[in-house]
């Protein structure tokens, strides 16, 4: 990536990763399941990416009002992927405000990148529980000092810590203690509504090979599979005095979707 500051209030990014993946997706090498064909690429990126588990969640509010930030995700299993958190965070306040989420991967080194959309639910205080006893003792103490998404003093965090390791006998001689789960601490599921993954190839003809699973209501086992290759950019793309132009004003939003790429194949 070459960057250059043409002037002190802007930046401009000049290059781009050119991929050229030999490997790719098709309709006989995707799982029917989204979550074996997660756990496949997630075990086979191990020891390529450094943290595999980091993916970003974006929430929003009642208002529709939208933040992200990086998480780690713990769990996965049929019911979908958990994370763990303070109940007082900005995060958890616009779930329970706004019960629905996105969770992105990239993994850059092998060209994939993963979506997930879907509803979130707090997961029981048990779960919570016996995650909570598997954290290294420092995790479990920092999740009582730590207040997120508050302003806090200099040094606050770290006098707040003392008092919680006095509260629970812990001084620098003792490796592991009976720490308690917190009420204000524990995880959150995504219940997915529709799994995508990516994996970027060919740089020279810019192909995207996606495939989508869609989730029927009420049963995570009723899901579909639907496979497309997006070539960018389209025949149907024209650049107008320099700019990028892919559709006509008054085309409506399914001609707007449809003219962004085209579709090569779908299964």
């Amino acid at each position: 990536m070459d960057v250059i500051i043409p002037a002190p209030d802007q930046l401009k990014v000049l290059s781009h990763n050119q991929y050229n993946t030999p490997e790719h997706i098709s309709p006989t090498s995707v799982s029917p399941s989204p979550f074996e064909q997660f756990r496949t690429w997630v075990t086979e990126v191990q020891g390529i990416v450094p943290e595999p588990e980091a993916m970003s969640i974006s929430t929003a509010t009642r208002t529709g009002i939208p933040s992200s930030r990086f998480v780690l995700l713990k769990q996965l299993d049929k019911r979908g992927f958990v994370f763990f958190t303070n109940y007082t965070s900005r995060k958890s306040k616009e779930l329970l405000e706004n019960p629905h989420a996105a969770l992105a991967w990239y993994w850059k080194e092998v060209s994939r990148q993963v979506r997930v959309v879907g509803r979130v639910e707090k997961i029981t205080k048990e779960e919570s529980e016996e995650y909570f006893k598997s954290r290294p003792l420092g995790s479990r103490l920092g999740a009582w000092a730590s207040e997120q998404s508050k302003v806090i003093a200099e040094g606050e965090v770290a006098g707040r810590l003392k008092d919680v390791e006095a509260r629970f006998g812990v001084d620098g001689t003792r490796v592991d203690a009976d720490i308690p789960l917190p009420e204000f601490w524990g995880g959150w599921r995504i219940v997915p509504e529709y799994v995508l993954i990516f994996r970027c190839a060919m740089h020279g003809t810019h192909l995207i090979v996606t495939a989508r699973w869609n989730f029927g209501w009420g049963s995570l086992l009723a899901y579909t599979t639907v496979f497309a290759i997006y070539e960018y950019p389209s025949p149907q793309m024209t650049h107008q005095n320099g700019r990028l132009s892919d559709y006509h004003p008054k085309h409506t939003q399914e001609q707007k979707v449809n003219n962004r790429c085209k579709v090569l194949k779908i299964e």
